[in-house]
């Protein structure tokens, strides 16, 4: 097993010494392995979905039987492997991820061309800043209390700025910024405004 066949007649007497080759089979198929990491700090992401396409970009690649790759999905380390590929080109296509993270939605190639191929893939959190500034010197405000809430009511988050700044990772969707108490020697005005976030993270 793992060797060509020789099939060459080889002349045989009792004087000669015969010497039979055999080529050794270099496999014409592998495995890719996808980790799935947070751009920021490279922790692993679990339960992102993905299709595997031909080098169409188009169609679903199948393995070296011919059967059809479903959907993957990555595991608690953020691995996906997919075995028993012929060699060739392959794109990874993202179909869902977790929550708030944003979905990569360039295609990435992957040349398999060996017995195994790692590849690292990146997201974004989708991360909201709110900065408090005094109104006439634009300086930071540290201290205050404040709340987010969804477009239903419930609350995402309830928190103080205790540098003048705070940071959120969000879902995409609509949401309503109050503020409970404004910081200390400021004026309550009743302060709160509506919000989106986009699936790609831009704020408006």
């Amino acid at each position: 097993d793992g060797y060509t066949l020789d099939d060459t007649c080889h002349l045989a007497d009792t004087t000669n010494v015969i010497i039979v080759s055999n080529k050794k089979v270099v496999p014409a198929h592998g495995k890719i392995i996808v980790k799935k990491i947070d751009a920021s700090d490279e922790k692993p992401i679990k339960n992102v979905k993905f299709e595997l396409l031909k080098s169409d970009k188009v169609s679903r690649a199948t393995d070296k039987d011919g059967n059809e790759i479903g959907v993957l999905t990555t595991d608690d380390n953020g691995r996906i492997e997919i075995s028993n590929l012929l060699f060739g080109t392959y794109y990874l296509k993202e179909l869902e991820t977790e929550d708030v993270y944003i979905l990569n939605d360039e295609l990435v190639e992957i040349s398999l061309d060996k017995e195994s191929v790692s590849k690292k893939i990146e997201n974004l959190r989708r991360t909201v800043l709110f900065l408090k500034q005094d109104s006439v010197s634009k300086e930071s405000i540290a201290g205050g209390k404040y709340r987010v809430v969804d477009e239903e009511g419930n609350e995402v988050s309830e928190f103080a700025m205790k540098s003048g700044y705070y940071t959120l990772d969000m879902k995409a969707g609509n949401y309503k910024f109050i503020e409970l108490e404004p910081p200390k020697n400021y004026v309550d005005v009743n302060l709160s405004f509506y919000f989106n976030v986009s699936e790609n993270g831009i704020v408006t």
